[in-house]
């Protein structure tokens, strides 16, 4: 699978990388391992660095994909999510999952750059500290 995540524990923040193509069975696999991962608490922010994928999802998958979010809020809440997609087929895409997804989260954003993905989450996050 091409699609990997690691966990901060510290700072409760899940960053997630896709690279190259994935279905969107990839997809759903991903988040029915985290439903069984033991290892993810019930707060997490996310950074999803999407620079590297090569698969540009449809609207239907990306309501699919909204699912699969929603029904992780019962084992996880969401905070802030920023995302970097920078090709812009796939950022206009990702736009989408930002306008259905974001009563699922504090704040969800899409970034062109990793840098500018990266200073919004901090911010974001240092301004509930």
């Amino acid at each position: 699978m091409s699609i990997t995540y690691s966990i901060d524990q510290d700072r409760k923040i899940m960053y997630t990388t896709i690279v190259g193509h994935v279905t969107l069975q990839d997809v759903q696999e991903y988040f029915r391992i985290l439903k069984e991962d033991r290892n993810v608490p019930p707060h997490l922010d996310g950074f999803l660095n999407l620079k590297e994928t090569k698969t540009i999802p449809t609207t239907q998958q990306i309501e699919e994909i909204t699912k699969e979010i929603r029904q992780l809020q019962s084992k996880i809440t969401w905070g802030f999510c920023a995302i970097v997609a920078s090709e812009p087929a796939l950022y206009g895409m990702i736009r989408v999952l930002e306008v259905i997804a974001q009563k699922m989260f504090s704040d969800i954003q899409v970034f062109y750059t990793y840098d500018e993905a990266r200073i919004w989450l901090d911010s974001k996050i240092n301004s509930t500290v």
